[in-house]
């Protein structure tokens, strides 16, 4: 496509619509149709450009496996294993993309990026927007994405028996993944200069020199802006940008196992185990997609950056298990693990325990019940990564729903209002900022369970489990729709829904320096958001309970062969959670959820039949209700309707398998 896009409503035409279209013949020599839309008016746009995409990755991979054994005795046998795995793939976008937003030279008089220009060519601000086409690149080469990757590992052990009633094993190994992304990008400064040149001047929002006039003056040369380019000059403003990543992990265990000693009611059975580990993860983006690297030549158009993450991590553990027959009909089991972390963060060491009971009133009648706690270190991106910035599309609820800012030309709206458009001035692209905190601690968890298995007749079996889980402390970012919405029921006094609570008055307080915007009154971006300072924390509290059943049924007959029927159905009960311990718990199963849309119900369930060489197997999944993304009913782009909650979906597979002799099997799938 090719678009200037109006920055203002003026004597031309209206705001967000094409402020120049360079007439039938050039959209034609761009590979471009002429489109004609109500919102962006006549353009050159493309209805094919889809097509230049790869349908499926180009992948050429090769594996090899061994294992191997070696009795050193009767009882005492060595063993080894090596796995290794290399790829190739390939990917191609078919095109190229470049606008002033997200050009960092495209800059207002104080230095801050914008999207918008004036030129003298249109007399107007505008975005400017142009998409390359394969032709102009050189091909579909020219766009492919090429990825790397090998990964390897060896384990070594021993094991064995002593006397007559303990297994052992001792083993270590050694694992390594290599990887690599290389992918065609522009040079932002290259691209920029090619396009617009050095900057005239500045001006306001209606091209004078008084007042507010920060937007950069071009001198657009419009028949290069609405011609096609050559592989020559697109080689000219592009480069390659390569991504590495290497993980290692190394582990050295000991385990034993057999039975103690015996009571009355059976042998207590015991099983220990030692384990050390160690992980090693370097992970390095190109340093020219750094958003907070400053600008230079080789600065990266429109790429965001994982930053890097270096880091290693030791762990030791050492844990027993037993199994005590009480009774005959009663049995219990007892579980404990020490662990210890050596890395930055603030975790350090933790003891955690299980204990259940298993009660046979009958032969064919299993009850039983566990109680147990957790203990789980934050992964080491979350506490090793030295920061990056990404781009992310965000609703500005708070401009949506007070009619400012970007919001300011269509008024107060409703956050479904401002969600259903494709389109909306209020969703735009924000950047945002994070890095790791070492900070973090352990997540620490209890879990409580109850449940029987009963055995109706041969074949058939009822399984009915209670679990409830609280977790403490578990790690997560703040997910920028949490603070935006925050940030507006802060301004507003109101959430968008109200069934949401409202955010503490500790959070409020906060959101101002977590969430920068443009204070220029009266220009055009007057109140856009230019960052969010986001961040890993340690949530306060997940409680969560809920059932779990499944019922089995398999029949054999003397015609028709043997069917089987597996059913299983989950529910959840309660969905509590609060993100900062000051927040009040709140039970989200019937309420739109803060960061995620679960269903509260999930049904599946299969038929499978099978008879000589012939298999069967329908399989169906339902998926319970879940509240739609904008969380209120309302009216999509193209006039349906939708609810506040969306209705259970399924989805349905069916396989039919056929063998011909011992080693060929035959299978079509849907």
């Amino acid at each position: 496509s090719l678009f200037a896009i109006r920055a203002v409503t003026n004597s031309t035409g209206a705001v967000n619509q094409n402020a120049y279209y360079p007439g039938a013949d050039k959209c034609e020599a761009l590979g471009f149709d002429t489109v004609t839309t109500a919102a962006r008016g006549t353009y050159c746009g493309s209805y094919t450009s889809n097509a230049a995409r790869s349908i499926s990755n180009k992948r050429q991979f090769y594996s090899a496996y061994g294992y191997g054994t070696f009795d050193f005795t009767d009882t005492t046998q060595g063993w080894a294993s090596l796995n290794y795995y290399t790829t190739k793939a390939a990917a191609s976008s078919g095109t190229e993309f470049w606008s002033t937003s997200g050009d960092r030279f495209n800059q207002t008089r104080a230095g801050a990026a914008t999207q918008y220009i004036y030129t003298p060519n249109l007399g107007q601000l505008v975005t400017l927007q142009r998409v390359f086409t394969p032709e102009e690149l050189g091909g579909n080469e020219a766009a492919t994405t090429k990825y790397d990757e090998y990964t390897y590992d060896f384990n070594v052990g021993v094991r064995g028996n002593f006397a007559d009633r303990f297994d052992w094993e001792a083993s270590a190994g050694y694992g390594y993944y290599d990887y690599k992304m290389d992918r065609p990008r522009l040079l932002a400064q290259a691209v920029h200069d090619y396009f617009l040149g050095p900057v005239q001047g500045y001006v306001n929002s209606t091209g004078g020199t008084t007042g507010n006039a920060i937007y950069p003056v071009y001198n657009l040369n419009l028949d290069r802006w609405a011609s096609p380019i050559t592989p020559q000059i697109y080689q000219s403003f592009a480069t390659r940008v390569i991504n590495r990543s290497e993980t290692s992990v190394a582990n050295a265990n000991f385990n034993v196992s057999g039975d103690l000693f015996e009571l009355p009611a059976g042998a207590v059975g015991f099983a220990g185990v030692m384990e050390w580990n160690r992980q090693k993860m370097d992970m390095v983006s190109d340093p020219r997609t750094d958003q907070l690297r400053p600008i230079d030549n080789q600065t990266i158009y429109n790429l965001t950056s994982s930053g890097e993450t270096h880091g290693t991590r030791d762990r030791y553990a050492v844990g027993a298990e037993f199994r005590v027959p009480i009774f005959s009909s009663l049995s219990a089991n007892a579980a404990a693990r020490y662990d210890k972390y050596d890395d930055i963060s603030s975790v350090d060491a933790a003891t955690t325990y299980n204990m259940g009971l298993e009660w046979r009133p009958f032969s064919n009648l299993l009850v039983r019940g566990s109680y147990a706690t957790s203990f789980r270190a934050p992964d080491m991106q979350l506490i090793y990564a030295q920061g990056a910035a990404s781009y992310t599309t965000e609703l500005d609820e708070y401009a949506c729903r007070s009619g400012t800012g970007a919001g300011a030309a269509q008024g107060p709206r409703t956050r479904a209002q401002c969600q259903a458009p494709t389109t909306d001035p209020t969703k735009y692209s924000v950047q945002t900022l994070v890095a790791g905190n070492p900070n973090l601690t352990e997540e620490k968890g209890k879990s409580w369970g109850a449940g029987f298995v009963y055995d109706i007749t041969d074949g058939m079996s009822l399984t009915v489990d209670y679990y409830r889980i609280r977790l403490e402390d578990a790690a997560a970012q703040l997910s920028n729709d949490y603070l935006l919405r925050s940030e507006a029921a802060c301004l507003l006094g109101s959430t968008s829904d109200p069934a949401r609570p409202m955010p503490s008055a500790a959070l409020c307080s906060q959101l101002s320096s977590l969430i920068t915007r443009v204070n220029s009154p009266g220009a055009p971006d007057d109140g856009r958001i230019t960052r969010i300072n986001n961040a890993y924390i340690n949530t306060a509290l997940q409680d969560t309970s809920g059932i779990d059943a499944t019922y089995k049924y398999a029949l054999d007959t003397d015609r028709w062969g043997r069917f089987n029927v597996d059913l299983g159905y989950s529910l959840t009960l309660t969905n509590k959670y609060k993100q900062l311990k000051d927040e009040p718990l709140v039970d989200y199963r019937d309420l739109p959820p803060e960061n995620w849309y679960p269903e509260r119900s999930r049904a599946r369930g299969s038929l499978t039949w099978t008879k000589g060489d012939w298999a069967t197997t329908v399989f169906g999944t339902r998926y319970g209700s879940a509240f739609s993304n904008a969380e209120a009913d309302g009216t999509n782009s193209v006039g349906g309707s939708y609810p506040r909650r969306l209705a259970p979906y399924f989805l349905w597979n069916l396989s039919v398998g056929k063998k011909f002799g011992e080693n060929v099997l035959a299978t079509f799938q849907v």
